[in-house]
């Protein structure tokens, strides 16, 4: 993982925090993402509902981007962030 992407994670988990949510740097197994933040639902009969997650793009690949939109859909966030690491991202070989 690159010094960039590594910061936005603790960027976008710091923020979360501070906001007054539960953060945390990925969703599942299943469905990695580059971060996530959480609201407690359990009045509504839900564990945890994911209000905003993040995925950090540093490669060009129609491939790479295509996983990270379908990660971010996967989780179903009321708010999916793709953030294009432009310093490091890496062209298609």
């Amino acid at each position: 993982m690159r010094s960039g992407h590594h910061e936005a994670q603790v960027l976008f988990e710091r923020l979360g925090q501070q906001l007054g949510y539960r953060a945390r740097r990925s969703w599942t197994r299943q469905y990695p993402t580059d971060g996530v933040w959480l609201l407690d639902a359990s009045h509504v009969g839900f564990d945890e509902l994911p209000v905003a997650a993040l995925e950090v793009v540093v490669s060009e690949t129609g491939k790479a981007l295509r996983g990270s939109i379908s990660t971010l859909e996967m989780v179903s966030p009321a708010l999916g962030i793709l953030l294009v690491q432009d310093q490091e991202i890496r062209p298609p070989v």
